[in-house]
């Protein structure tokens, strides 16, 4: 379902990370053509996140599927928006619901 965030303008509403059992978490909050959206990213890794002021407008996210290529776990998927660079991590696996 992530895909059908890709290229899209995205508002971050929420943002928040915190370490559980010694591993990162980031959960996002965002809206995208008036639909709520959050995404939990779990056992972050390299996690950038440039200047941001929120509520931040990025024009989507890539998803890169490392698993096939022998990465590591913590690095099974590279997430980064489009355009603006704000945001860029690897992670080991992510979930997304749509909240109504």
């Amino acid at each position: 379902m992530i895909t059908a965030l890709q290229g899209k303008k995205i508002r971050i509403l929420e943002l928040l990370l915190k370490q559980t059992e010694e591993q990162l978490a980031l959960r996002l909050q965002v809206s995208c053509e008036n639909i709520t959206y959050e995404i939990c990213f779990f056992n972050v890794s390299c996690l950038h996140i440039g200047q941001l002021s929120m509520p931040a407008e990025i024009h989507g996210f890539e998803l890169i599927d490392h698993r096939k290529d022998g990465w590591g776990r913590h690095a099974f998927y590279e997430i980064h928006d489009f355009e603006e660079d704000l945001i860029h991590f690897y992670c080991e696996e992510y979930r997304i619901e749509r909240r109504d």
